[in-house]
């Protein structure tokens, strides 16, 4: 994550959200529990750079840009200055809309804003599908997110004793997929012919009737292929457990939500998730949610610029 100083005013913070083809744009009331409004949407298609696409938001929400506290979210990882948006012609620099904004912005990427979502607990609807126990984000602990959804990502909040909340995150979607058993090893062998690589994301993005199945000798029907995409999840999931030590618990959103509805496939990711050879009992009990949430990425957005100004 990237990070840069920020100060607090009377005026609104700024959250923009850049998933590749839209731009959102929102302000939020400064405090410990923004208040967001004045959203709006915008093709980013209709803009030749992100510069444009913010001055034409502060036109049409009566707002000066300059100066403003600011969150971006952005589709993509965040190395240095410069950010290269997924699925977007823009080349974005945190330097660059510091001008136009009287100072740099918070940036963070679609994947790990999810974490910040979480503090957000009466927001959005938090369905608890394994293990036991509850989350209080005041107390020590470690808490991952995964975010499934047009790609995969997961990230890490972690609290030590006498601390402020940590984010941590990478790109470990982009690992290497594991596979169990005949029908996961063929898939396996399929990805690394024809996408030149197996990768947990790869995996898991692939819907019923792509050709992938096809190239690996499958031909699942709808619930087979969801079934076996839940078992991957599952083992995708607690694999993060054990690599980030999130041991307070796992919050999964994006498809999720909708996959895990069904009682076999939410079976079937329990099991996946609870099958490991050491410490599988600290990975039984650790609780697991699904969430659906209203504007998730804004209303992150807001909660870590209210964590970067305030003392969460």
């Amino acid at each position: 994550m990237t990070v840069a100083a920020v100060r607090s005013d009377a005026k609104d913070w700024l959250l923009a959200d850049i998933d590749g083809e839209t731009a959102t744009f929102a302000l939020a009331t400064p405090g410990d529990r923004p208040s967001i409004h004045n959203m709006r949407r915008y093709p980013t298609r209709d803009f030749p750079t992100a510069t444009d696409a913010f001055i034409a938001y502060a036109r049409d929400a009566h707002i000066h840009l300059s100066p403003r506290d600011c969150a971006l979210v952005v589709s993509g990882p965040l190395h240095g200055d410069t950010i290269r948006v997924a699925r977007c012609p823009w080349v974005l620099t945190l330097q660059g809309l510091g001008h136009i904004l009287g100072r740099p912005p918070l940036a963070v990427n679609d994947s790990a804003v999810k974490s910040w979502a979480n503090l957000a607990q009466d927001e959005g609807e938090h369905r608890l599908i394994g293990g036991a126990g509850s989350t209080d984000f005041n107390a020590p602990g470690r808490w991952a997110t995964i975010n499934f959804e047009n790609g995969l990502g997961a990230s890490l909040l972690v609290r030590r004793p006498g601390e402020r909340l940590s984010l941590f995150d990478g790109e470990i979607g982009h690992t290497g997929f594991s596979p169990r058993g005949e029908s996961e090893t063929a898939l396996h062998a399929a990805l690394q012919k024809l996408k030149r690589g197996a990768t947990w994301e790869l995996a898991l993005l692939a819907q019923p009737g792509d050709p992938i199945w096809i190239a690996a000798g499958l031909s699942p029907d709808r619930r087979t292929a969801d079934r076996m995409r839940a078992t991957m999840l599952g083992s995708f999931a607690g694999g993060v457990v054990l690599a980030l030590g999130g041991w307070n618990g796992v919050f999964l959103y994006g498809i999720p939500r909708s996959l895990l509805a069904n009682g076999d496939c939410l079976a079937a990711f329990n099991a996946a998730f609870e099958d490991r050879t050491a410490y599988r009992s600290e990975v039984r009990r650790t609780p697991r949610w699904t969430v659906a949430m209203d504007r998730v990425n804004l209303v992150g957005a807001a909660r870590m610029l209210a964590r970067s100004i305030g003392k969460t």
